[in-house]
């Protein structure tokens, strides 16, 4: 009676230890998706900034072109971060709590790539022939038009 009364001992601390981890990671899961993730801070991009410094903060270009005026653009794509998401964060330590029947049941909490995942967004930059920026564009389109000079437009 004492061997199997310690070997139950020893499953239900297993047991216990397994429901602690378990609720533990989905705390930390549920603070970062309540207060999301920081997207790439451009401070750096300046005016005059040299075309390294800007690719080493945000990394090779996607595109490339240069305009009849000798501007020449590139456009990056940059992490953008994770929007805080309150309510999936209440809702994950009550999925695991369940064993996920809510999500599976009901997908009360989405689990895709496309919804979960890090925003993208664009940066054209214009550069002058040293490789010096004239102006950067945050978040244009595939269709944006873009001065040929490469300097923004005073805004009335």
């Amino acid at each position: 009676m004492t061997t199997r009364g310690w070997r139950g001992g020893i499953e239900l601390t297993t047991a216990v230890v397994i429901v602690a981890a378990l609720t533990s990671c989905a705390s930390m899961s549920s603070v970062q998706m309540m207060h999301g993730q920081p997207a790439t801070d451009l401070g750096a991009v300046k005016i005059g900034t040299s075309l390294a410094d800007v690719e080493r903060l945000v990394g090779a270009p996607v595109r490339t072109w240069t305009t009849a005026e000798g501007v020449e653009y590139r456009l990056y794509r940059y992490d953008g971060g994770v929007a805080p998401d309150p309510a999936a964060a209440f809702l994950v330590p009550i999925d695991v709590l369940t064993l996920g029947l809510p999500t599976l049941l009901n997908r009360v909490i989405p689990e895709t790539a496309e919804e979960r995942a890090r925003r993208l967004r664009t940066l054209a930059v214009s550069y002058d022939r040293e490789g010096k920026v004239l102006c950067f564009f945050v978040d244009v389109g595939d269709f944006s038009v873009l001065p040929a000079d490469g300097k923004a437009s005073p805004r009335p």
